[in-house]
């Protein structure tokens, strides 16, 4: 396939939407296909592509990319997530389905985005390059971030400028992996498999767990330095097993800041059981599934033991222990 790239007209906003009507709001492979129907030709199609791009680049907001959204294809409990620069450029994409009139809401006002649930339609991104057989590059640019009129300044980071806690709690939804970039030890992009956080978890509990147990290990006076890290990461992984014994893994660069060297320590508990824990009782749960994994490490004479065991304990009504 070749590369279409030469000046051309973005298809008549009328003629668009009345494509996008095609959809009848739905993101299934019958709406697909009488879109790709509808769009027909090669030419069309290029039209198309090209008034995709400025819809999406006029979407590309930082009010709309700071909102939390629940999607379609997550639990109806799911609390909403926090969107990362390819899952808002999908919804988007999911709101340029739900037609014109959608798009001047959501627009008028962001919060219309924490309402309800939004469809993930990166399909839509691809439709008239299928109808067209090649690759088709618009004159604007859709990637989040392009539409820099209506986002504050996104400065690069250096990732030795990341000053990480002493301990943190991350949560892996083992089931749902995506492709994220990271830094290599030389401080350049390298590419990550990434496992976010069921939907059913709370940023908030998480956050306020990360900080409990920096805080524990803080107040006993840090990591000691025999261990070489300089930050112990609590990994749950929620899937379909369960090992409430600590792995630990070998410490090496961080994936996010080379400048610091990160342990992973990690659990494994059954998704499900998690989802039927109250609601309540999730930083509970979780500090006491994170606690479990600092004492495999810490020393014996450490400090911060005491108070994570009472922590590791405190829970044994969730885990059915």
């Amino acid at each position: 396939m070749g590369l279409f790239s030469r000046a051309r007209t973005p298809l008549d906003e009328g003629a668009f939407w009345s494509l996008i009507d095609l959809l009848q709001g739905r993101t299934d492979e019958d709406a697909l296909e009488r879109l790709r129907a509808g769009i027909g030709s090669k030419r069309q199609a290029i039209a198309f592509q090209e008034r995709l791009a400025l819809v999406l680049f006029d979407l590309d907001r930082e009010a709309l990319a700071e909102q939390r959204v629940h999607f379609d294809d997550m639990e109806p409990d799911d609390a909403p997530m926090p969107l990362s620069d390819d899952t808002f450029l999908y919804l988007r994409a999911g709101i340029v389905a739900r037609g014109r009139d959608t798009v001047a809401a959501v627009i008028a006002d962001p919060s219309l985005l924490a309402q309800g649930s939004w469809p993930d339609f990166e399909d839509l991104l691809y439709v008239a390059e299928e109808v067209a057989d090649d690759e088709i590059e618009t004159a604007v640019s859709y990637e989040t971030g392009s539409n820099a009129a209506h986002w504050s300044e996104r400065p690069d980071i250096d990732p030795a400028d990341l000053r990480p806690v002493s301990a943190a709690l991350e949560c892996r939804d083992m089931s749902q992996a995506l492709e994220g970039m990271g830094y290599d030890e030389d401080g350049a992009e390298r590419p990550l498999v990434l496992h976010l956080p069921p939907g059913f978890l709370s940023w908030d509990d998480m956050r306020a767990v990360t900080a409990e147990l920096s805080g524990i290990v803080d107040d006993a006076g840090g990591l000691p330095e025999e261990l070489g890290v300089s930050i112990l990461l609590a990994v749950v992984e929620l899937g379909d097993e369960r090992d409430l014994r600590p792995e630990v893994r070998p410490p090496g660069p961080g994936r996010m800041n080379p400048a610091v060297v990160e342990q992973e320590v990690a659990v494994r508990v059954v998704l499900s059981e998690v989802k039927a824990w109250p609601r309540p009782d999730h930083a509970r749960g979780l500090l006491a599934l994170g606690s479990r994994c600092l004492l495999a490490v810490l020393p014996a004479d450490h400090g911060a033991r005491g108070r994570l065991v009472l922590a590791a304990e405190d829970a044994r009504d969730l885990l059915g222990e």
